[in-house]
Order: C-alpha cells, then structure tokens, then sequence
C-alpha cells in the first residue's frame, strides 16, 4: 500500500538539466539521471501514479517534455488549476540556480546569464 500522505492526489514536476544551450553556463554530470532516479522513486515508494509525474530532462526526445522556461511556466499553471486544496505537488530540480540582487533562479536549459535582465527573462524566478 502506498504511504498515507493524508488526503488527496500527489502531482509532481521533476526537473533534470546536464546540458545548457550556453556555453557561460557550465554543463552538469547526473542532473538528468538524479531526475530520472527521483522520479522513478515516486512510483515505486509512494506509488504516484506515472500519470501524475511530469519529467523534464535535457536529454528527452519529445519536444514538451523539455526543461525549457516555456514548458516548466506551462506545468506548473497547470498544476495550480488543476490541483485540489487537498493534494500534493512535489517539485524536484537538479540544475544550477543563481542569486543575483536578492533575487533567486533556477536556471532553465535555455537560461541566458549575459546580464541580470536576460536571466529575468529566461530563468525561473522562485
């Protein structure tokens, strides 16, 4: 049986980014395999449904399953009109972050570091 989360679904977005469109920013080892780890760890532990996981990885094939800016934005204003006041959203993210002026990102495949308004525009803000 699965282990009681109390009431509700479980949802979660999983997100792992080895490889950066640009080069300032440097490529990563196990990001996508951590995600991928983490991920299956949901099904076989907690037994959420693969109909509840949505993967992102640098490595995928399918287009919209991606780690863009675009695909992450989409997911997550999916899930908070999706889901219910009493389920649960994990977000997992095996990236680079930045801190720039207080501000904290998670750096999305297409981030673009060259200044504090391209990393606004192309990076996830928290």
């Amino acid at each position: 049986p699965a282990p009681s989360w109390g009431e509700g679904q479980t949802w979660a977005v999983v997100v792992g980014i080895d490889d950066y469109v640009r080069e300032s920013i440097q490529d990563l080892r196990y990001a996508s395999a951590d995600a991928k780890l983490f991920s299956q760890a949901m099904v076989d532990l907690l037994h959420v449904p693969k109909d509840h996981l949505f993967v992102f990885t640098s490595d995928s094939v399918e287009s919209s399953q991606t780690p863009t800016r675009l695909n992450l934005v989409y997911r997550l204003d999916w899930l908070r009109k999706n889901a219910k006041a009493e389920d649960k959203v994990v977000f997992f993210f095996a990236g680079h972050g930045a801190n720039v002026d207080n501000e904290s990102f998670l750096m999305t495949e297409e981030s673009d570091n060259r200044s504090v308004e391209t990393l606004k525009a192309s990076a996830l803000g928290t």
